[in-house]
This record gives structure tokens, C-alpha cells and sequence, in this order.
């Protein structure tokens, strides 16, 4: 085979996986929310009594979609959608097998960002996580690995003091911790 051939077969093949990725939803059944009578037990949705596999929608009742939820023997995995009721978004997060994985962002109903969380693919925080005021003020921005706090963290109140300002290293804090005032410390002579 030239090459020429080669270059057509790994075309048809990148086509073709792409193509089988973008179906994996096409046996997916959809179920409207308040439509069907779900019951969750222990962290697990079932339909039925059967553990639920779909997409479970819901609307708010000017017939806006209010959440789209994707499950798998009845745990959310895939994206989880939510709105508000005027149409904007409110959150959008990733969940593989019931665990919370990669980016997770939400919305104030202004529009502006709310939170930013990174997860591992064992559900805890792993990276950067913010979150911010509804007037778009930082509130937190903390740094995580592997779920425990790693490296510089912060904390600001509603109009940008510096509440929390401090760094962990090897699981000790170092730094401004809480919310009292620092104050200079009079030496006796």
C-alpha cells in the first residue's frame, strides 16, 4: 500500500471513530422529570426499580429547560446542565460513574461567573478553584492537589479585603488565616 493508500485509511478511521463518538447518545431514551416517578436510594436514581440509564429533563414553568441530566445504572455521568428560569445558564458539570470530574462552572443569574472547580477522576479538588461575588468581586482562590490544599491560597470579602492570604506547604499553613485583623506586637523594653 502507498502512501497515499495509508494516508485515505487513517482518514476513513479518524472519520469513523469520530462518527461512533458522536452516536453515543443516539441510545440514549429522554425523560421528562415530572413525567415519570423516580426514587433515589443511597446516591442511586431508579425508574421503576430499576437503576436509571437516560437523560432525565426538567422545566421551569414558563416551559424554559431547567436541567439536563445524564445517567448511567442510575448515577449521573456526563454532562449535568442547569438554567434559569430566564434561559441563561446556571451550571454545567461533568460526573463519571457518580464522580465529580474535571470543570465545573456556575453562573449568577447576571450572567457572570459564580465558581470554577476542577475535580480529579476521583471527585476531589484538583487544580485552581474560585469563586466569585454576584457583583463579580473574587471571592476565593484556592489551590488544590489531589483534594488537599497545595500552595497559595486566598479569600477577599465583598468589596476586595483580603480576608484569608495565606500558602500550604506540606499540609502547614503559612500566612494570614481567618478573619481577625493583624495587629503589630509592641515590644517591652
Amino acid at each position: 500500500m502507498g502512501t497515499q493508500g495509508i494516508f485515505q485509511t487513517k482518514i476513513y478511521v479518524c472519520f469513523l471513530i469520530m462518527f461512533l463518538a458522536s452516536c453515543q447518545d443516539i441510545n440514549l431514551e429522554y425523560y421528562i422529570k415530572n413525567e415519570i416517578k423516580t426514587e433515589l436510594r443511597n446516591g442511586v436514581l431508579f425508574l421503576n426499580n430499576n437503576p436509571f440509564k437516560g437523560v432525565l429533563l426538567s422545566y421551569h414553568e414558563n416551559g424554559i429547560k431547567k436541567s439536563e441530566i445524564r445517567y448511567k445504572n442510575g448515577m449521573k455521568n456526563g454532562r449535568e446542565k442547569n438554567w434559569y428560569s430566564n434561559g441563561n445558564i446556571k451550571m454545567d458539570r461533568s460526573y463519571h460513574n457518580g464522580i465529580k470530574t474535571g470543570i465545573h462552572k456556575g453562573w449568577w443569574k447576571n450572567k457572570k461567573l459564580k465558581y470554577r472547580y476542577v475535580f480529579d477522576n476521583k471527585g476531589r479538588y484538583h487544580g485552581n478553584v474560585e469563586e466569585w461575588y454576584e457583583n463579580g468581586q473574587k471571592l476565593k482562590n484556592f489551590n488544590f492537589t489531589r483534594g488537599r490544599e497545595n500552595g497559595k491560597q486566598m479569600l477577599w470579602d465583598l468589596n476586595g479585603n483580603v480576608k484569608a492570604n495565606y500558602e500550604v506547604i506540606n499540609e502547614e499553613r503559612y500566612g494570614l488565616i481567618g478573619l481577625k485583623k493583624c495587629f503589630t506586637v509592641a515590644e517591652n523594653n
